[in-house]
């Protein structure tokens, strides 16, 4: 089901009070995140060009009128989960990567309880594939942010728990997708190239145990820029 107008507020051209709430909340956050995990670097919290739009469930995020403007002023999109890869809201993903924003997916488009093998979304190779400026991916893989606070309730932030960020290097997918064009593959086989490609399963084969290992500690979420 598509969102309710009431439930996607980003403009395609923000105003100053737009701009200004964005980045109060974008500092807010970036604060917090610094006071826990130590890795970001103060001087670029206020600057929204420098910070993450990121893909967000809108069945968790766009119950209240007030969560969808909290979450958008963010830097959050809010998709809607069973709308498949060609829905608005990713369209909104890759406009972004067109004008050379930071966009963060989380590939696996939930909650991996159970830290278990699960496979990619379609929705990333789409956005390398769309995007008018090819973006490169960094991959990365984190351990531990369910302890700092837990996936159950009560959700209370803890201190002094060790998190783990495993930072893969960065990956150019220009001759692979300039490859698979002169194949003249049709654009969902191109889309569902690239999960299978990142995670070795071209190369490896997808039920190998080698190609298992390098999804599970290098791809838990994808960054593009």
């Amino acid at each position: 089901m598509p969102l309710e107008p009431w439930q996607f507020v980003i403009p395609e051209k923000p105003g100053t009070f737009w701009r200004i709430g964005s980045r109060f909340m974008i500092i807010g956050t970036g604060i917090i995140s610094r006071i826990y995990l130590r890795t970001l670097k103060m001087k670029g919290l206020g600057h929204p060009h420098k910070t993450r739009w990121c893909p967000i469930a809108s069945d968790i995020t766009c119950t209240k009128k007030w969560h969808v403007y909290f979450f958008s002023l963010g830097q959050g999109i809010p998709v809607v989960r069973g709308d498949g890869v060609y829905q608005h809201p990713m369209d909104v993903c890759i406009d972004k990567l067109h004008k050379g924003h930071w966009v963060h997916f989380f590939p696996e488009g939930k909650v991996n309880m159970n830290k278990e093998f699960m496979r990619l979304k379609w929705g990333v190779g789409r956005a390398i594939a769309e995007s008018r400026v090819l973006p490169l991916v960094i991959p990365f893989w984190h351990l531990g942010m369910d302890e700092v606070l837990a996936n159950h309730q009560p959700y209370i932030p803890k201190f002094g728990k060790k998190i783990t960020m495993l930072i893969g290097k960065p990956l150019d997918f220009r001759e692979a997708l300039q490859h698979l064009r002169e194949e003249a593959r049709n654009q969902k086989e191109v889309d569902g190239y690239y999960p299978r490609r990142v995670c070795g399963f071209e190369s490896q084969g997808r039920g190998s145990t080698q190609g298992q290992v390098y999804l599970q500690y290098l791809m838990k979420d994808f960054t593009l820029v």
